[in-house]
């Protein structure tokens, strides 16, 4: 063990962030807030002071417990938050060297190095953290304004996967074919079409697969709930939004890989 050292020391402030750990785990931050976590700061501190003094302060070994508590806070926190808290940083850090006599210019010169780095890791974390957050929150209203348009469009929305097989029916579908919005998912959409028209379709269907983003126009004979043929205009055949397609994969119970899908609009 490091000069100084003392186990029933350690042993302590391990039980003790050991306990702290579980209750902090159990506490309902979701209703407090994010920036209610900033308490956390200062407690960690302290444990890691504790650890670092009952350790035998080397200023070479104990950097890293400082570092995890900064990256935590770029991840949790806007940017300058680490920055915000160097005052902290550097007492907790300079502090045990300080307090048991260790005033070595070796020791007290990592204070140097080392508290920058925890703070410039930190904020470069926040930095990605946020570009991160603003990203999904885009996404997440693109996917909810392209749902809206679709629950409320005039016209049939539809897609279809690399197979063929249908994934999604816009509500649009019981008023024109007069299926419901589940009832054609998972089958294969050639079992609605005249099998005069599916070698068109199927020509039409192979050209999206092959070419990213384009789009087509064709006119098909769908079945009718009913029984019936439908004279259907396939107005803009193309890949679905990425957006869609990735607000999809996130709904509950869908954890496997989804294949490729192409979506469409039809009309009577």
């Amino acid at each position: 063990m490091q000069s100084g050292a003392t186990r029933s020391g350690l042993a302590v402030v391990g039980l003790s962030a050991i306990v702290g750990g579980v209750v902090i785990w159990h506490l309902p931050w979701e209703r407090w807030g994010r920036s209610s976590t900033l308490v956390l700061v200062p407690t960690s501190l302290i444990l890691i002071i504790a650890h670092n003094v009952t350790a035998g302060t080397d200023g070479f070994r104990y950097g890293l417990f400082f570092m995890v508590a900064w990256v935590w806070v770029g991840l949790g926190h806007p940017r300058g938050t680490a920055t915000w808290f160097a005052p902290l940083l550097i007492a907790a850090y300079a502090g045990p060297l300080l307090l048991v006599g260790e005033r070595s210019s070796v020791s007290l010169a990592s204070t140097v190095y080392a508290v920058p780095s925890c703070i410039i890791v930190g904020e470069a974390v926040a930095w990605v953290a946020e570009r991160l957050r603003r990203s999904d929150e885009a996404l997440r209203r693109s996917g909810e304004r392209f749902q809206s348009l679709v629950q409320h469009a005039a016209d049939v929305v539809f897609l279809v996967d690399a197979a063929g097989a249908i994934r999604y029916d816009s509500p649009a579908i019981e008023r024109v074919l007069g299926y419901s919005t589940v009832e054609r998912i998972g089958h294969f959409g050639g079992e609605y079409v005249h099998r005069d028209d599916l070698p068109r379709l199927a020509v039409a269907f192979a050209e999206l697969l092959r070419t990213p983003g384009a789009t087509t126009s064709m006119e098909a004979r769908i079945r009718h709930a009913d029984g019936p043929l439908a004279l259907v205009r396939g107005r803009r055949l193309q890949p679905a939004p990425r957006a869609e397609r990735r607000e999809r994969r996130r709904e509950p119970g869908r954890h496997h890989r989804e294949p490729r899908r192409r979506g469409g609009v039809a009309r009577p």
